[in-house]
């Protein structure tokens, strides 16, 4: 081994940085091979640096082979084309969904080069429905059907002797998941569910237990990753218990609220690149199911003074919430009612 140096030793390291680089982006031009090197020299362990004495700096395969500048999803068939940044590829609430179509998704940056990330880290997983009529707000019951309004569905529901059948129907959501992105976008859906509650009383003591199940369609728009989507089965379920015990009456329920339990999306993805430049893409067909289910175990106490006054005091904890494997949260609270 010996320390050489001057450019008869720079250019034979530099050559062999670019075929490096030329053999990992095969589409790569020269003018973006020479560009990235000299961006990505560094000079801060050069004493003294002077540009016209140093150059450009040191090479630095390393930074080199990381992603430079914006990182943005390709919006056409090209790797050169356009592209969506990732920080601005819009909304995805999707609770407890881990989708394996977008575990290696194809991203790419200043130089056209592409690399591959986890797009379920942008989904934020918010919870969806407790129950398959939680999002109607007003409720004109007529004959035992009642005919539900609200703000982000709409639905029809009829009740007799304890089985319930109603049609659902979304606007901007699917069985309150969100999905309006490059990946997924989904304009609304329709839910056909029917349930069964029941509850029986043994003296004091009030056993009560209902469960759901629903077949939901989905609105997709097709110009997103997801292509179109097979019909999601879903369901939820809660039982409980009420004793009065004097004037105090105690409760205790688990629920499981509405979760997809089966049910894929079929995606069109980015695979890699060809050495002339174009993307090329395969189909995968991806689960929506949730990952984990969420339950919430609750416990309550209520006690009238009379008929005008009480209070009530209750906990809850909630096991995997937002259908996240681990994720936990809780609450207590007290509340006081009076009546003029």
């Amino acid at each position: 081994y010996r320390t050489l140096s001057g450019t008869s030793m720079a250019a034979p390291t530099v050559s062999g940085a670019v075929a490096v680089i030329h053999q990992m982006w095969p589409h790569m031009t020269g003018a973006n091979l020479t560009n990235l090197l000299l961006d990505t020299a560094s000079t801060d362990e050069i004493f003294n640096y002077n540009e016209n004495v140093h150059g450009q700096g040191l090479l630095d395969l390393a930074e080199a082979t990381s992603p430079q500048g914006v990182i943005g999803i390709p919006t056409t068939g090209r790797i050169d084309g356009s592209s969506t940044s990732v920080a601005s590829v819009g909304t995805m609430n999707i609770a407890g969904a881990s989708i394996s179509a977008l575990g290696n998704m194809m991203v790419v940056d200043d130089y056209d080069r592409d690399f591959y990330i986890d797009g379920n880290n942008m989904n934020a997983g918010a919870a969806s429905l407790t129950s398959y009529s939680a999002m109607t707000n007003v409720t004109v019951p007529m004959e035992n059907v009642n005919v539900s309004f609200g703000e982000m569905a709409n639905g029809v529901e009829v009740n007799f002797d304890g089985v319930q059948v109603g049609v659902m129907s979304e606007n901007e959501t699917f069985l309150g998941n969100v999905a309006d992105n490059m990946m997924i976008d989904v304009d609304g859906a329709t839910t056909v569910y029917a349930g069964y509650e029941a509850e029986f009383t043994q003296g004091n003591t009030t056993f009560y237990g209902n469960a759901t199940v629903g077949l939901t369609t989905l609105d997709v728009n097709s110009s997103a990753m997801m292509k179109s989507a097979d019909t999601l089965v879903s369901n939820s379920a809660t039982v409980g218990v009420r004793q009065m015990v004097g004037k105090g009456m105690f409760s205790l329920s688990a629920a499981l609220p509405v979760a997809i339990a089966n049910g894929n999306g079929n995606f069109e993805v980015a695979s890699g690149v060809s050495a002339t430049g174009d993307i090329e893409t395969m189909n995968m067909s991806s689960s929506l199911e949730n990952a984990s289910r969420e339950l919430t175990v609750g416990f309550g106490y209520d006690y009238a003074f009379n008929d005008n006054a009480g209070v009530g005091t209750y906990a809850s904890f909630t096991d995997n919430a937002g259908s996240i494997s681990g994720n936990t949260s809780g609450s207590i609270g007290v509340n006081f009612k009076v009546q003029f």
